[in-house]
């Protein structure tokens, strides 16, 4: 507390560099502590009154960048992420031929079973195999980057499971921060502007979905019938929540020819959507498994 950063910085590492004191203790090390933190950290800000839910965006590089990994797997209140030379990946691709990312905790205990044991751990490529579909994610890569290289980049690009995810390469980039990062981040603010403009219809969507399951329960696990989906589901709404705030469009609804029970992977199949001129580019959309997300058409 009244320390400027590079006093924080010395400090942190007195006795050695802090990326490597108490390893190979996964829970004393310092990415321990910094991880939690920050996940704990955004979660508190959105419970503030004047954040919008799920409306919140993360832009990182290097270290920051892995963060932006770490946290699209683990938290569920980021939207979107921007990650520059992302660090803190593929740390045990050496195994086969491939130079790890920034800090090459392997490297640096001699490729000890314990440091590769705790390394898997806070390896950013791990936590992007975590990133829901939903998630728009931006990655760039510097080409000539010997801190962070760029297979361990393309490594954890590779993880991520997004619908809508865009890796962008640059040629001659070395660990740094080029024009694109900053056009990346105005996409992120545009994307994020125009996912609060929809949040009436994810509210509206997630009562609807509330009420499928109810209808559902009621009835032997079974969809209402196309024609008649808005009068059954009427009483369970509770309100008439079927059309677009912005503009009255009504939504759309998908009948599946199975019970809701039976539905594999129903974190995947669309029981409600809007028009896809709703919303400047964005449109919400429903799962069966009762979540609610906003995406680019193009991207979807």
């Amino acid at each position: 507390q009244g320390k400027t950063i590079n006093e924080s910085y010395k400090e942190v590492n007195e006795g050695g560099m802090y990326m490597y004191k108490n390893i190979p203790d996964r829970e004393k090390t310092y990415f321990h502590h910094g991880i939690v933190g920050i996940h704990n950290a955004v979660n508190w800000l959105a419970r503030h009154e004047k954040v919008i839910p799920f409306c919140i965006g993360y832009h990182g590089s290097s270290q920051g960048g892995a963060f932006g990994f770490i946290l699209g797997g683990i938290n569920n209140q980021i939207n979107a992420l921007v990650c520059n030379v992302p660090a803190m990946c593929d740390h045990l691709g050496y195994k086969q031929g491939r130079l790890a990312g920034w800090p090459q905790f392997c490297r640096q205990m001699k490729n000890s079973p314990e440091i590769e044991a705790m390394a898997q751990y806070y390896d950013a490529m791990n936590f992007a195999s975590l990133i829901p579909r939903f998630k728009s994610v931006r990655v760039i890569v510097g080409l000539a980057d010997r801190t962070c290289s760029p297979s361990s980049v393309y490594a954890a690009y590779n993880q991520i499971p997004s619908f809508d995810k865009k890796i962008t390469s640059e040629i001659g980039m070395g660990h740094e921060v080029w024009p694109s990062y900053h056009k990346e981040i105005a996409w992120l603010k545009d994307y994020l502007r125009k996912r609060a403009n929809i949040t009436s219809c994810i509210s509206n969507m997630k009562q609807l979905t509330l009420a499928l399951h109810m209808w559902s329960s009621d009835h032997n696990d079974a969809f209402p019938a196309a024609e008649n989906w808005r009068k059954d589901l009427y009483d369970y709404a509770g309100a008439d929540i079927f059309n677009c705030p912005k503009n009255g469009k009504p939504y759309h609804y998908i009948r599946q020819d199975i019970a809701l029970k039976n539905i594999k992977q129903s974190n995947r199949v669309i029981v409600f959507y809007e028009d896809f001129d709703s919303h400047d580019d964005m449109i919400a959309i429903a799962f069966a498994d009762g979540h609610v997300q906003s995406y680019s058409p193009n991207g979807y």
